[in-house]
């Protein structure tokens, strides 16, 4: 049978950072640490971005912070994103939280333990026999590789309402209907 797409959001985290903004705080963070700054920092200008998003401020680049305050800062966000993009996609596709049977979470941006649907579960209302597929540590090919299992879990339970999360898609996917659920855009940090 075939699985199709419903519903699409779209979720960005709040801090609009233009690649000029970006290309000198690099340059007041990295600049004295690395010497070849100035000529690796040309790539800026080449790379074709205008701007970034992120879950902080530019400023808060400035400021000394450790592996815990990066890891709490990626879930706030992640956190935030998902919830905003699934509750937007599922309304998209006239779907209610109580009726995803499975959510997929893709994630390589940060580490959530707990994982994202976990943390979200309450204020997402899913139900408490919902099956939760986390996947995490695939890069770029995590979208396509999410979509995958998405999919495939949608086939093979006939009926069933699959969302799909993660930093470049989600996806709710229901045997013979399937929603796109989100991009959940989440901006690494540069240091």
């Amino acid at each position: 049978m075939p699985v199709f797409l419903h519903g699409l959001s779209t979720a960005l985290p709040p801090h609009v950072l233009t690649q000029d903004e970006v290309r000198e705080r690099a340059g007041i963070i990295l600049g004295s640490k690395y010497p070849q700054f100035d000529r690796l920092s040309k790539s800026f200008a080449t790379a074709g971005i205008d701007r970034r998003y992120s879950v902080v401020p530019i400023d808060w680049f400035s400021e000394e912070h450790g592996w815990v305050d990066r890891n709490v800062a990626f879930i706030e966000g992640a956190k935030a994103m998902f919830i905003d993009a699934a509750r937007a996609a599922l309304r998209d596709a006239c779907w209610q939280s109580e009726e995803v049977d499975c959510v997929v979470t893709v994630s390589s941006t940060g580490i959530a333990t707990p994982t994202l649907e976990a943390q979200v579960f309450d204020d997402m209302g899913f139900r408490d026999d919902i099956m939760r597929v986390p996947l995490f540590g695939l890069g770029c090919a995590g979208g396509v590789t999410g979509l995958s299992v998405a999919q495939s879990l949608a086939k093979a339970r006939s009926g069933a309402k699959v969302l799909l999360a993660g930093r470049a898609k989600r996806l709710a996917v229901r045997k013979k209907r399937c929603a796109v659920v989100s991009r959940m855009c989440m901006t690494p940090t540069l240091l």
